[in-house]
């Protein structure tokens, strides 16, 4: 998929994993809606960290053990019993902006508009252990596989701070009056807009944080509000994404060329149980969700030797698809007893299986504020 950095070593998992983080924050998860003529402006910080991501089968591998793999792949023994072994590491970093407002144009008709600024950074490693045969060895060896190494030691990482892309929808609630109805069901139909950054591919250090491509999404609400202190919610977002045409580099990495990809089916799955606690002056509450993502395999065009273009069909690209469960404690705070509409909570997040996919642990605060 193209929602992440496609051009990362290794290649193949590295289309599915970035677009499972958070990907499901835009837009109010739950049916209650605002009044008409009311504004809410949401911003949250997101902070994960990760040296480890779910392969193919579903188990946990570091990063550095990917890397060590992948140098393998181009030549570079890591190894050489008594003689030297290259020690690899590798470590995601992200820093996440996200910005929400939405209006109220009637009770049961909202407007809303998402977009987020990133700071991601993937850093791979590599150092050289020399053993006791390594004197052995003739120094232009020495020398070169020295050179290697350093080079290895930096040559696959890739930052970006960018915007993101933008999403704009309209929430309508079928049932339920108002938010005090104990049930409750609202859907979303938004468009994803691709204002985000799309790597170059030319530059290999460069990270996607955008699409590339027009998407549009449906979201579905449901509410259960048994009394005054609960809230059970279910909230799902399905988004089919367009074809679209984005740069890739020849086979030599040294020309830019056009190629036509599609990436499959997104599907998101929310379960929420919410906990009042009246206090005087301001309502705490703590929260807990259940988070489950996925994607379906990605499709792009081939390079064709022959007339030097990526054309023809749209074939499936092997480890494409993706999948992230993980639960989100949450814990904070309004003060609307006192007049005062704001809202903060702190929340972490931490994942529990995936397939193609981050393994990040995350933190984040966030900020509501109505008038």
């Amino acid at each position: 998929m193209s929602k992440n950095f496609s051009r990362r070593c290794p290649p193949g998992w590295a289309h599915a994993h970035l677009w499972l983080l958070w990907s499901g924050m835009a837009f109010g998860n739950t049916a209650e809606m605002l009044s008409a003529g009311v504004s809410h402006l949401r911003y949250q910080y997101t902070s994960a960290e990760t040296d480890e991501y779910f392969d193919a089968s579903g188990g946990r591998r570091s990063l550095g053990a990917v890397y060590d793999e992948t140098l393998k792949e181009h030549g570079l023994s890591t190894e050489e019993p008594s003689v030297y072994r290259v020690d690899t590491d590798g470590r995601f970093t992200q820093i996440r902006h996200d910005l929400y407002f939405e209006y109220g144009i009637t009770a049961s008709l909202n407007f809303g508009l998402w977009t987020h600024y990133l700071d991601r950074q993937l850093e791979y490693s590599a150092s050289l252990d020399r053993e006791a045969g390594w004197s052995a060895l003739p120094e232009p060896l020495q020398v070169g596989i020295e050179g290697v190494v350093a080079v290895a030691d930096n040559a696959a990482d890739g930052s970006a701070s960018a915007w993101g892309d933008t999403v704009i929808g309209l929430k309508h609630r079928l049932i339920g009056e108002d938010n005090d109805d104990p049930f409750r069901f609202a859907y979303t139909l938004g468009v994803r807009l691709p204002t985000g950054h799309v790597a170059d591919p030319l530059q290999p250090r460069d990270i996607s944080v955008g699409d590339g491509q027009t998407d549009l999404g449906i979201w579905f609400a449901w509410d259960w509000e048994p009394g005054e202190r609960w809230l059970f919610n279910l909230h799902t977002r399905h988004e089919y994404q367009f074809k679209g045409k984005e740069d890739e580099a020849d086979p030599t990495g040294t020309r830019k060329l056009s190629r036509e990809f599609q990436p499959g089916l997104y599907h998101y799955v929310e379960l929420l149980a919410f906990r009042r606690i009246p206090r005087p002056g301001f309502n705490g509450f703590v929260a807990l969700k259940a988070i489950y993502e996925t994607q379906a395999v990605r499709r792009e065009q081939q390079y064709d030797a022959a007339t030097e273009q990526y054309r023809g069909a749209l074939l499936a690209v092997d480890h494409t698809d993706s999948m992230l469960l993980r639960l989100e404690p949450e814990i904070g705070f309004n003060l609307y007893p006192s007049g005062i509409p704001v809202s903060v909570r702190l929340y972490y997040g931490l994942p529990l299986r995936g397939r193609n996919s981050l393994a990040a642990e995350y933190v984040g605060l966030r900020f509501d504020l109505f008038w």
